[in-house]
């Protein structure tokens, strides 16, 4: 496992957050989804505090609530989410979508660090209180996720993301439990197979108690009016297949570059995406470098064997006979045909 941990952690100021030291912190995070809707309808009352729980059953009852809130469907396949607005999908943030998803579902390697932690620091012994035993797993797992920024930083993490979804936006997102689940859906969000429907909400910001709508009616009668004819390219599909064929041209015309566009990626994710095409490149070299090394042993052996076969056959001198043979002697013994034991006779 590779902790990056000597990754600077990059702050935001979500939504979300709550007041310093904890604005924009995982265990925040954590903590909002997990408030009970009904103790807290204006909003005022702060989430409720992991480290208080006083029993199991308590900090039982707030994960669910959490799961309750985030999860909208899974099965042994996929998981679908509700990302909260303003939450990074990953990348050296305190809080991101796949730091969430560790602390929910960790894997077992990630329990594993956990529990060998808690063992060095005197805090998993069994005379410790049940309650007191979650409140350290919790401050543990909290620290042993923190550097983790990237999915490949554990090599059994059990989410792989289909796609991605912006840091403001909130909204529906996959992710596959499996490899061969994850591609066959990020192939048919590739290929256009899937819907998406966005929602904006918009307010009118000249006044908060009017009913008037956002934009006045002058702002509306002076926009362009688009005849209905201009959005036939859009509902058949044709503009589309023609922009990814052009897309496709132009990514072919670039070596080792596959005809997908990634579109804007963090830093940290541009690194990584050099980085595994320079080892693309090395194995492609490593590979035409064997190639022609068994290339050349295949030609050498083929001479060697074709040198054995034309080579000429050194027999045992035959012995000098005692009596030297007519003419006429070697054609009687000829005419006596192939079998020795006339030839002998």
């Amino acid at each position: 496992m590779n902790s990056g941990s000597n990754l600077p952690s990059i702050d935001d100021n979500p939504c979300w957050g709550g007041p310093e030291p904890n604005r924009h912190d995982l265990e925040y995070l954590v903590r909002v989804l997990g408030t009970d809707p009904e103790n807290s309808t204006d909003g005022s009352s702060s989430p409720p505090n992991i480290l208080s729980f006083s029993s199991p059953e308590e900090h039982s009852t707030f994960i669910q609530r959490v799961h309750q809130k985030l999860i909208i469907y899974q099965n042994a396949n996929f998981m679908a989410i509700h990302k909260p607005a303003d939450l990074r999908m990953d990348g050296p943030h305190r809080a991101s979508v796949h730091k969430l998803l560790l602390y929910l579902f960790p894997s077992p390697s990630l329990q594993k660090m956990v529990t060998d932690e808690m063992a060095k620091s005197g805090e998993n012994n069994s005379s410790a209180q049940e309650a007191s035993a979650i409140k350290m797993k919790h401050q543990q797992l909290l620290k042993s996720i923190a550097p983790l920024s990237k999915h490949n930083f554990l090599k059994d993490d059990p989410f792989r993301n289909v796609h991605q979804l912006d840091y403001a936006t909130s909204g529906v997102l996959l992710f596959g439990k499996t490899r061969k689940a994850t591609g066959v859906a990020s192939q048919a969000f590739e290929q256009r197979k899937t819907s998406k429907r966005y929602v904006a909400v918009v307010i009118n910001p000249s006044s908060s108690t009017s009913n008037d709508p956002p934009f006045a009616p002058e702002y509306i009668s002076k926009l362009p009016i688009m005849p209905p004819s201009s959005l036939d390219s859009w509902v058949d599909g044709s503009l589309e297949k023609r922009y990814r064929k052009k897309r496709q041209r132009d990514m072919d015309e670039r070596e080792g570059k596959r005809g997908t566009f990634d579109g804007y990626m963090p830093p940290h994710s541009v690194f990584d995406k050099w980085r595994a095409a320079l080892v693309r490149e090395k194995k492609r070299e490593a590979m035409q470098h064997n190639n022609s090394e068994q290339k050349m042993k295949a030609e050498g052996a083929e001479r060697r064997r074709s040198k054995k076969k034309n080579a000429p056959i050194d027999l045992p001198a035959l012995p000098t006979p005692k009596e030297t043979l007519s003419s006429q002697d070697i054609d009687e013994l000829l005419s006596l045909g192939t079998s020795w034991k006339k030839v002998k006779s």
